[in-house]
């Protein structure tokens, strides 16, 4: 089945329900938000989809930002990172510390595998 396939089929979910779920299956222990591109969020919204969630016009303006969408409507709570946004259901709160000490501890372990 192509991609073109794919996206024409009727989907299961609406785009809150999906990013929701994403959320959710996609966010690692602890933790109640993931950033959107490094948790592969963009990725599979784009595969279901069939089109990204955040793009914009040649001329540089916003043509579609279906987080932004979200987070004015209440649904997710948002906040810029490098790299993309990160996000949570909105009737939550991330533990900001947290991003910090796990990027702190994943630098820390990749720079002890390349010294030992």
């Amino acid at each position: 089945m192509s991609k073109k396939d794919k996206a024409a089929q009727p989907k299961k979910y609406s785009v809150k329900e999906f990013v929701l779920r994403m959320i959710d299956k996609l966010k690692n222990e602890g933790y109640n938000s993931i950033h959107v591109v490094y948790s592969g969020g963009n990725q599979a919204f784009t595969e279901y989809f069939g089109y990204k969630p955040f793009e914009k016009n040649a001329d540089g303006t916003v043509k579609r930002d279906v987080y932004s969408e979200l987070h004015e409507q209440g649904v997710i709570g948002m906040y810029m990172t490098t790299g993309g946004p990160v996000i949570w259901p909105a009737d939550e709160q991330p533990n900001p510390n947290k991003g910090k000490k796990a990027k702190d501890k994943k630098a820390s372990s990749k720079l002890s595998t390349v010294l030992s």
